[in-house]
């Protein structure tokens, strides 16, 4: 099959009104995020590996992506060098123009918090999830354009444990996937709802992938997909496999140039338009990042249902409040270990930030 059969024009009204009708999924994959040179975020993440000396790690694959590890204790190290190592990235222009078109959910197939960051530079609220082998997915309110939903689907940098990094993670990667544990139900409510999936720079000639759309049951043509992918580099035969087995049209070669356009119009719809910078946080925001830099979880606790009462958000700071309840008590009974007691109350501060994520910055 040529190029030109299976690069086909753009239906850019099509595109702009399932964004808007929230019935398109975005899922980006490694190759949408490069800088000005063209290099990927992941390429420059190999060579700061430094893979052929670097002493955490027995072998590496690189027509897979797999890591080898000796031991776990060299795998936690290497996970520690990937977090160092994107600690120092910062989101590129793709991204930054991303997370200002008002998709309502973006799977991210990359491990950093990149798009997150772009969120969070904008003050745009968002939810965050990931995938943590057998264990029972993270709550999500339903997607939607003013709280989209951004999720990891091999795992998130922020926890080691999620990680697909060897052949054993795919394993029980795929273990927990086919039980249907570990993917909010919402998320695979949408994976079926939705009218068009737009791919961007994701890598479908890995063969793991491929089976990972089948589980999704991207392949069954009972389902009425349109499904877009851009590209930067993948051979005709892997383009044409797509096409064949899950239906999936090739619109465009170069990531940048496609998603600058696709801002440039959604921009100028009437109907839709970007997704709007909320300005600087509001009060609340400050003060409970504040009371919890302080160590002071119950009072930011205490912040949240002053200003959250009567709202959506209502139940969780309750929810959140009756688990430092139970802390407290356990702390006055004896029954904790200091190291523990600690855990615990991180956990629950880790989790008042994330809420806080879901919350405008106007309410």
């Amino acid at each position: 099959m040529k190029e030109s059969e299976h690069r086909l024009p753009i239906d850019w009204d099509y595109l702009l009104d399932t964004i808007r009708d929230e019935e398109c999924l975005l899922i980006v994959g490694r190759d949408a995020l490069t800088d000005a040179k063209g290099e990927t975020a992941h390429a420059r993440l190999l060579q700061a590996l430094d893979l052929p000396n670097n002493p955490h790690i027995r072998r590496y694959y690189p027509g897979e992506g797999f890591f080898l590890f000796d031991h776990k204790s060299h795998r936690t190290q290497f996970c520690h060098q990937i977090k160092r190592f994107y600690r120092s990235e910062v989101p590129g222009e793709v991204l930054g123009l991303l997370a200002e078109i008002p998709f309502h959910i973006y799977m991210v197939l990359n491990s950093d918090l990149l798009l997150s960051q772009a969120f969070q530079d904008r003050n745009f609220a968002f939810q965050h999830g990931y995938y943590k082998k057998n264990t029972d997915p993270q709550p999500i309110r339903p997607p939607s354009a003013e709280n989209p939903l951004l999720y990891h689907l091999f795992g998130c940098v922020e926890n080691e444990e999620s990680l697909v990094l060897s052949h054993d993670d795919l394993y029980d990667y795929f273990k927990s996937i086919f039980a249907r544990r570990s993917m909010p139900g919402e998320l695979s409510d949408e994976l079926r709802r939705v009218r068009n999936l737009l791919f961007l720079g994701v890598p479908f000639d890995k063969w793991y992938l491929q089976i990972l759309l089948r589980e999704f049951e991207l392949h069954n043509e009972q389902y009425a997909f349109t499904r877009f992918a851009a590209n930067q580099a993948l051979s005709d035969e892997v383009c044409t496999l797509c096409m064949e087995q899950f239906q999936i049209q090739f619109i465009e070669n170069n990531i940048q140039d496609f998603v600058r356009e696709l801002h440039r119009r959604v921009a100028a719809d009437p109907h839709l338009g970007l997704r709007a910078d909320a300005g600087p946080r509001t009060d609340m925001h400050a003060l409970v990042r504040a009371h919890l830099a302080g160590g002071e979880t119950e009072t930011a606790l205490d912040a949240l249902a002053d200003n959250l009462e009567d709202s959506t958000w209502q139940e969780d700071v309750e929810k959140l409040s009756g688990r430092f309840g139970r802390l407290k008590k356990r702390r006055l009974a004896g029954i904790l270990s200091v190291d523990e007691s600690l855990r615990l109350e991180n956990e629950i501060n880790f989790d008042i930030l994330e809420l806080l994520k879901t919350i405008p910055a106007q309410l």
